[in-house]
């Protein structure tokens, strides 16, 4: 399942608009988070690293450096590469968060255990936050919380390793078909 944390960024934007670039890393913290929680597996494959104003997506941090606000034009990301199955999840995310400022996030992270256990190990920019920290520590929170987000339960749907081994037809032309069925369905479900 995996993509690329610029692919989630472009949705968050997406949905967000423009967005100051520490709120953005914290979303995409949550997100990850979260996600985490809701399938178990990780949503995007960049790491997170607890940097002094928390935690923070190296990849895109050294991106967009010096941007204040950061705008969906100059992002690289494609939100259409996001797995159809996860989008309700990131959707209760972005609702959860989203409103909350930039520095009440950063004082939330702070206040976390995944950040402040990495922070405080070493006090030093960059040690990387472990996912199952993230993933143990939110569905602890989620199970004795009211003030989570209300995620949805995901459905995965399994194919048969059989079935795919009969599958015989070009893989770029059925991805493209694909990509633009679910583009298609994205479209009548916002409506």
């Amino acid at each position: 399942m995996p993509v690329s944390a610029h692919d989630v960024a472009a949705y968050t934007l997406d949905r967000l608009g423009p967005t100051h670039t520490l709120k953005l890393q914290k979303l995409l913290y949550y997100l990850q988070a979260w996600t985490l929680v809701a399938t178990d597996e990780r949503l995007y494959r960049e790491e997170i690293h607890a940097f002094e104003k928390g935690p923070v997506v190296k990849e895109l941090w050294a991106t967009y450096r010096g941007s204040r606000e950061i705008r969906r034009e100059a992002l690289k990301g494609d939100a259409a590469r996001i797995p159809f199955d996860v989008i309700p999840v990131l959707d209760a995310v972005l609702d959860f968060y989203g409103p909350v400022s930039r520095f009440d996030l950063i004082d939330m992270t702070h206040n976390e255990s995944p950040w402040k256990s990495t922070w405080d190990q070493r006090g030093e920019r960059g040690d990387r936050i472990a996912t199952s920290a993230m993933r143990d520590f939110y569905r602890d929170l989620s199970l004795s919380s009211e003030r989570t987000p209300h995620l949805p339960p995901v459905k995965h749907t399994l194919v048969p390793d059989l079935f795919l081994a009969q599958i015989d037809c070009d893989v770029e032309s059925a991805s493209e078909t694909w990509m633009n069925a679910l583009r298609a369905a994205r479209a009548v479900a916002a409506g």
